[in-house]
């Protein structure tokens, strides 16, 4: 490009210097020098930024240092505090907005180094709004006044002076340069300005997408087809509209084709695991440790913990005590350690080291949240580091990152004092000086209503890190940033109208309908990063997608203008290896396969396409000695085979998941809060009808254990006093357990049991009661096998027995009872068990808690599940059944699908089976 015949004409020159709109692009420059130069070596400080540029030649004449982004913040946090007490401004914070300041800080910052332009603004548009002139204005002057006491500077307020020394300088694209047109009348008579290119490249062209998926793996494939051919990783630079929101999809779309990837992008502070923790240690002492943000905490994986097991006990037994999380006057972590104490420490857990780990955590944490100044807030970070974490776990990146963060403290310390310094003197914009008592012992300020730590994170969320690189490969860009760059390849996509666009705002202060009547209110640059990329490399190629995420897109107008080339891409360019798998495992045919491909199939190899020693899910077990420890996990004193109605069901619906939970004791460790457990909730409910109606079968009074309507009023007072005990016994042995929940508990246990009283003495009046919690037992057909159920309550009707079988809510539908493969097979198996001991069932139901009311499988006189044909066979069933796992447990067989099709939509051991995703052949 011919714009840069000015640099090679002078690069052997060395005291000529380089000045480019950013940094990455002068060390582009700087690195590529060497190429067009005679000499062997060249400074870097010939190749400058323009924020060097402006640092290094241009003197400002007031004294002392600039200001910076701490000083800012600050600045107007101690402004709108004062506000808040005695409000002033009018129409920038309304009063009744006044007490909520923070809102505010971020805005009115970025304004800061511009409120200087408010006085040109005044003189050309007198129908300024007035209140919002004199907001402003007061801002503006209360913060001239603190720079001029604190001896700072705001570089844009000031007129510098021009001092190049003895070296000449070249400017390169001024035009891109934000600020350029504050000192151009400094600058433009006194160093060689390279301008922008008129126009496009003659010759350029764009190509479109119909999506934006396909224009990143087209780019990513054309750029993996380069470096296969040969090119240099360095001679390719990707330039990307919206880098921050695309980098995940393009860091995906280079592993799949081998493609190192060299993010040039910039993250905030607060954005990094290596920052976020400390968030995660304020929020956890900030909502009184609640039970989410500690398990935010604790649980995670990317905080290098000292005793990560203890950090995980911790967890395990708060949910264990089902706390959320501590309440007023009431340290509930503590009291579900000691709840472990009381109840025998039934998971072993080491509660002496947690119970220290815990009153150590609490106490540093605890100190971040209250600290009132950076200094001590910095100590406090360091401490908690210090006690809980390894930091010899992290990277030399991740440490640097760490010592980043801490380092801002100091930074936002030394604005502190020069604030402190500022008030003390009255003149905190109000003329007050701060109450007694505001005051912190170091002289740094108590905040108000924004402590410390939320005003170093808002500073950590303004500060840009840009990791630096971790292994050479194609440079990747923020678009705007590579501008001038020149490599031989250079793609840029995402390049739409919306990502491409750049307008600058002279006044951001004002608003839309209040810039009509000024002019060189707004610059658009869009068209001039448009024309310099054009010519930004011998292999230019534009490119942008119709559609992405967001929106519909249309190309930038500089490309209708100036009759760029559109053309529509025409699916992807190289073969795709990842389509050529597809068809390889269609046809057998073999191709190359990229990095991530082989690990796949090596993963593959050792993993789902191995076969496996032992696949319970498809063959019998082949030792006899496993199958015979396995199948004596069932057997009674007698050394007979024992099976339930539940171990009956599990096993014939899933013998895999009957084998895992039932006989090896596999289970899912659960780390998700339940304020109430349903089953515990449920054996409340067995256990309070299990004392009444056991009182009631013993009671004399009572007519052959019948209820009797007029004692209602006694049975009530009964069942209250009941769940009282039951409750009051449940809560002792979870002390961890909060009043209001308990209190809910027992408060909803008592109305479904008294609303069960009222369809009890409606629905059974007539029949006594012959027990509750019935345990019976009976031989199977094989003699080693013994039938044991315990049926929730027995009746004696008219003509033999009721059996009833509570639910708190759903009951099995007809088809779960006699459809061609029943689910549900308890009420069958009660059935044939009291038939084994004589005694006839002519009633059968199911007791809903929640629908409150009984449903009748048999007996009732309007409407029945089935009729007594079915029921025969269902009982027909699972005699068979009980044959079935008889034979197949003694066999070693638990494989699946030989008995029909399982539902696994509730399972837990999806993730050991993997059934859904096996593959046969």
């Amino acid at each position: 490009m011919e714009s840069f015949e000015s640099l090679r004409n002078n690069v052997d020159n060395p005291n000529i210097c380089f000045v480019f709109p950013s940094e990455l692009t002068a060390r582009f420059w700087c690195k590529h020098a060497l190429r067009i130069s005679s000499r062997k070596s060249i400074p870097l400080h010939r190749f400058l930024s323009w924020d060097q540029f402006k640092e290094s030649c241009l003197v400002f004449p007031e004294a002392g240092r600039p200001a910076n982004r701490a000083v800012r913040l600050l600045f107007l946090h101690e402004f709108l505090e004062q506000n808040s007490r005695h409000p002033r401004l009018r129409q920038i914070i309304p009063r009744r907005y006044a007490r909520e300041p923070h809102v505010f800080l971020e805005p009115l910052e970025r304004l800061l180094p511009v409120l200087h332009r408010v006085e040109a603004v005044r003189k050309r548009l007198p129908r300024f709004s007035r209140d919002k002139l004199d907001d402003l204005k007061l801002l503006y002057t209360t913060y001239r006044e603190f720079l001029q006491k604190s001896q700072l500077f705001e570089p844009n307020y000031g007129r510098p002076q021009f001092s190049p020394g003895d070296r000449s300088y070249i400017l390169f694209f001024p035009e891109l340069i934000e600020d350029f047109s504050e000192f151009a009348d400094l600058l433009t008579d006194r160093i060689e300005l390279i301008p922008v290119p008129g126009i496009i490249r003659p010759g350029s062209s764009v190509r479109v997408f119909e999506t934006l998926p396909e224009e990143i793996r087209a780019t990513v494939q054309r750029m993996a087809a380069l470096l296969d051919g040969g090119s240099d990783a360095s001679e390719i630079i990707l330039t990307v509209g919206n880098l921050g929101e695309l980098e995940p999809l393009l860091r995906q779309e280079a592993e799949l084709f081998d493609l190192p990837l060299d993010f040039h992008l910039g993250r905030p502070l607060s954005e990094f695991p290596q920052t976020r923790l400390f968030y995660k240690a304020y929020s956890a002492a900030e909502t009184g440790f609640s039970l989410q943000t500690m398990k935010a905490l604790l649980l995670c994986r990317s905080i290098p913990w000292k005793q990560e097991r203890l950090c995980r006990a911790l967890v395990r037994l708060a949910l264990d005590g089902r706390i959320p999380g501590n309440t007023a006057g009431m340290d509930n972590w503590a009291l579900s350690i000691e709840s472990g104490r009381r109840n025998r420490n039934p998971r072993k857990l080491p509660l002496s080291r947690i119970s220290g780990f815990y009153s150590t955590l609490k106490q540093h944490l605890s100190d971040i949240a209250a600290v009132v100044g950076f200094a001590e807030l910095k100590a406090c970070l360091v401490a908690f580091s210090a006690a809980f974490l390894d930091l010899t776990q992290l990277n030399e990146e991740e440490v640097k990152i760490f010592q980043f963060a801490m380092d801002s403290l100091d930074e936002l310390e030394r604005a502190d004092e020069l604030v402190a310094s500022w008030r003390a003197t009255g003149d905190a914009g109000y003329g007050q000086v701060a109450p007694a008592g505001r005051m912190h012992s170091t002289g740094a300020a108590r905040r108000g209503q924004i402590p410390v730590f939320p005003l170093w994170w808002m500073y950590l969320s303004q500060r840009l890190y840009v990791p630096r690189r971790s292994a050479p490969g194609i440079s990747v860009y923020p678009f705007r940033v590579s501008a001038g760059m020149q490599p031989k390849h250079h793609y840029l996509i995402n390049a739409s109208q919306a990502a491409t666009s750049h307008t600058l705002r002279r006044y951001p202060f004002l608003k839309l309908h209040e810039e009509q009547h000024l002019s060189d209110v707004r610059r658009e640059l869009s068209t001039a990063h448009l024309q310099l990329y054009s010519y930004s490399g011998d292999d230019v190629m534009f490119s942008y997608a119709r559609r992405d995420y967001q929106r519909s897109n249309l190309p930038p107008p500089a490309f209708l203008t100036q009759g760029l080339s559109i053309a529509e891409a025409s699916g992807l360019d190289p073969a795709d290896a990842y389509e050529l798998e597809r068809k390889a495992w269609i046809d057998g045919n073999s191709f190359p396969l990229h990095t991530l491909q082989h690990v796949g199939y090596a993963s593959a190899a050792i993993g789902c396409l191995r076969t496996r020693e032992i696949d319970t899910t498809k063959q019998i077990l082949q030792d006899p000695l496993l199958t015979q420890v396995l199948g004596q996990r069932l057997w009674d004193d007698e050394n007979r085979l024992r099976i339930s109605a539940t171990a009956l069901e599990i096993f014939s619906l899933c013998p895999f998941q009957f084998l895992f939970e039932r006989l090896l004791e596999v289970s899912a460790e659960e780390y998700e809060p339940t304020m109430i457990d349903a089953i515990e909730f449920g054996q409340l409910l067995h256990s309070g009808l299990d004392v009444f109606f056991t009182n009631i079968h013993a009671d004399d009074a009572h007519d052959q254990g019948m209820l009797l309507s007029g004692r209602r009023e006694e049975y009530r007072r009964h069942l209250k006093g009941i769940v009282s005990r039951l409750c009051s016994g449940y809560q002792r042995k979870r002390p961890t357990l909060l009043a209001p929940i308990s209190a809910e508990i027992q408060r909803r246990i008592e109305e479904l049991l008294l609303a069960f009283l009222e369809v009890e003495l409606e629905t059974m009046a007539d029949e006594r009661i012959e027990g509750s919690e019935v345990r019976l037992k009976a031989l199977a057909a094989d003699p080693d096998t013994v039938l044991v159920g315990y049926i929730d309550r027995l009746n004696r009707n008219a003509t033999g027995y009721t059996l009833i079988d509570y639910k708190k809510k759903h009951v099995p539908a007809r088809g779960d009872l006699f459809s061609e493969e029943p689910r549900s097979l308890q009420m069958p198996f009660y059935i044939h068990l009291m038939e084994q001991n004589d005694l006839p069932v002519t009633r059968a139901a199911y007791y809903s808690f929640e629908n409150r009311r009984y449903h009748f499988v048999l007996g009732s006189p309007k409407t029945n599940m089935g009729t007594p044909e079915e029921l025969r066979r269902s009982i027909e069933g699972v005699k068979q059944r009980i044959v079935t796992m008889r034979k197949r447990i003694s066999e070693g067989d638990y494989r699946i699908g030989i008995s029909g099709a399982a539902d696994c939509s509730g399972c837990r051991l999806r993730e050991i089976c993997r059934s859904e995703y096996a593959t046969d052949g």
